[in-house]
């Protein structure tokens, strides 16, 4: 299984890349994670975005070329696996947050600690979906609320943990 930090390859939602790059000052705008579905030999990606949290198939990711700027591949046991795919499948078809995403910079501009329009596990951000199973099954820290964090959090906090990128 990998994370993977990514931007569009395309200019449809060039703007709204560039903004998060730019408050968050990296090359990438957002988080997922990629894996094969090894009975099924099927490459897919989860993630936040758009509308909703969900699964994106080979034919499916044709239509959403990105590129992969940085990629961390986990080390997960069967047992491990098996948490992280049962919380995809449990967490599939939530509401993405765009007003959370909002709140993340509302946040940071007037020093929050919490996110003025998070709706809990109801609406979740790219960051968040990747942040939960990090918690929940390895154990991963984060230094502040799941409903604020951005790509980056999710990046140094991995660098932290496994100390690697690919």
């Amino acid at each position: 299984m990998r994370i993977q930090f990514t931007r569009p390859k395309d200019d449809t939602f060039k703007i709204y890349s560039k903004a998060i790059q730019k408050f968050d000052g990296r090359d990438y705008s957002h988080v997922r994670f990629s894996f094969t579905a090894r009975r099924q030999n099927v490459d897919l990606i989860y993630e936040a975005s758009g509308d909703s949290v969900k699964f994106i198939g080979p034919e499916g990711a044709k239509f959403h070329e990105v590129v992969v700027v940085k990629e961390f591949y986990l080390d997960l046991s069967r047992d491990q696996r098996d948490q992280f795919i049962n919380y995809f499948m449990t967490m599939c078809s939530v509401k993405y947050g765009k007003l959370q995403a909002i709140g993340i910079g509302v946040a940071r501009v007037f020093g929050l600690k919490r996110n003025p329009f998070s709706r809990g596990k109801a609406h979740q951000v790219c960051s968040e979906t990747v942040a939960i199973p990090l918690r929940d099954v390895l154990g991963i820290e984060f230094k502040k609320s799941l409903d604020l964090l951005t790509p980056r959090d999710i990046y140094e906090a991995l660098e932290e943990y496994y100390g690697r990128t690919y």
